[in-house]
């Protein structure tokens, strides 16, 4: 899933690096739902919404091809987070190629019951044989997430990004995003928007700390910073639960990229 914005289209990655859901909340822009709206229509006509995949990908990674999020089923089949991956049905993909995997997604053959995956891990090559389920269903939800953007029904948006969640599977950080914007967008109050602010920064970092598990001075302040929106907006507890995550990170600050957001809802 793709995804950048919702669950993992390769251009909900863009979606996630261009906006934080701190800052969203916090800062206010020239023309927020604007934005959103104009991210939906490229996403709309984009690579990942043309039609289904011969199966469902199940992983939420980014252009290094780094698988960042799993499903329960898929993970049980061998695929981890941090894996790269390295070739699909036989294809290769390649590195910083915004649609290298889904371009090797599209080319498996239509009704098989699994299909082929290597991913390199520690160094080394596996291979993988993933059980081949439907696209359909979680393209079909990531479609009414970005088609409800596109008509400005912000609850409705909410709605579709939790729904899209639970079709690929996990929550994403992704597709939380997507869901805090729309939430803004539709005027929620502070005591609804502040559970999914929360919510937003524990995916981050439990996605962070499963693919580069050290902590990254932008990830720690846009944290902070929602942090500091949820103590100004009533939510102690749950601003204290994020300093604890904080707290447990290793104090080291390697250069290392942040690890790839992807879409879809594919960004998933």
């Amino acid at each position: 899933m793709t995804h950048m914005l919702t669950k993992r289209s390769p251009l909900l990655v863009i979606f996630v690096v261009m906006f934080s859901p701190a800052t969203w909340c916090i800062a206010q822009s020239t023309d927020v739902e604007g934005d959103l709206v104009e991210i939906a229509r490229v996403q709309l006509s984009g690579p990942y919404m043309t039609e289904p995949l011969p199966c469902f990908d199940p992983w939420n990674a980014g252009d290094d091809n780094r698988v960042v999020v799993v499903p329960d089923w898929a993970r049980a089949e061998g695929l981890h987070p941090a894996d790269i991956l390295i070739s699909i049905g036989g294809r290769q993909t390649v590195y910083g190629q915004p649609h290298s995997w889904l371009q090797a997604m599209r080319a498996l053959p239509k009704g098989a019951d699994r299909f082929d995956v290597t991913v390199r891990r520690a160094g080394e090559d596996v291979r993988l044989r993933l059980s081949c389920r439907s696209h359909t269903s979680y393209f079909e939800a990531e479609r009414r997430v970005w088609t409800a953007i596109t008509r400005r029904d912000w609850n409705e948006c909410a709605s579709a990004s939790r729904s899209a969640m639970q079709t690929f599977g996990k929550s994403t950080s992704a597709m939380i995003d997507i869901q805090v914007r729309c939430a803004r967008a539709g005027k929620w109050s502070t005591n609804r928007l502040a559970p999914l602010v929360y919510e937003y920064c524990v995916a981050l970092l439990d996605e962070l700390s499963a693919v580069v598990p050290t902590e990254q001075p932008s990830t720690r302040k846009e944290v902070l910073d929602s942090v500091t929106w949820l103590e100004k907006n009533g939510a102690a507890a749950s601003a204290s639960g994020l300093r604890d995550r904080l707290a447990r990170f290793p104090l080291a600050f390697p250069d290392q990229e942040r690890p790839p957001f992807r879409t879809t809802l594919t960004g998933r």
